[in-house]
């Protein structure tokens, strides 16, 4: 009898934890605001607007003026890898930044913030950045491959 209570009591916590896990989805769903188009032309326009400066700025970071993949070719003979793994390993260390703001909702939603740290819309810019990257360095190599030439990209 006593196993039967039991029993009985882990399953009405269950339903009353289903029950409130309902209840919370449908508070969310009913304070849920409508993104209109409207308000995502006009956040695309503005990170579009940021990303040519940014990448103007941080140019400086991962090149050599001439060569805008000079410091993916440099770590990648470091670490013996081609420019483009290079490329996309600081692109997931923006992609693991944003995952870890989304995920906690721990974020500042600006450019930068009153200390001049950098904020979520830059951290997104450098991504969509780094995204451009990688595809300059999938680029060369693709070119280079079909050039037959027998260079990897990576420094020696």
């Amino acid at each position: 009898m006593e196993d039967f209570k039991d029993q009985l009591t882990e399953l009405l916590m269950k339903a009353h934890e289903q029950s409130l896990r309902r209840e919370e989805i449908a508070l969310k769903e009913s304070m849920r605001q409508i993104y209109s188009l409207e308000q995502f032309k006009e956040l695309a326009k503005e990170i579009q607007s940021h990303e040519t400066a940014i990448m103007e700025q941080k140019a400086r970071e991962y090149t050599d003026g001439a060569d805008k993949l000079y410091q993916f070719r440099q770590v990648a003979g470091w670490m013996d890898m081609d420019p483009a793994k290079v490329a996309m390993i600081y692109l997931l260390k923006h992609i693991q930044s944003i995952a870890s703001a989304v995920e906690t909702g721990i974020y500042n939603w600006c450019w930068r913030d009153k200390d001049g740290n950098e904020g979520m819309k830059e951290r997104i810019v450098d991504a969509r950045n780094l995204l451009l990257l990688v595809a300059a360095c999938m680029d060369e190599e693709s070119t280079v491959k079909k050039s037959g030439r027998r260079n990897s990209g990576r420094m020696v």
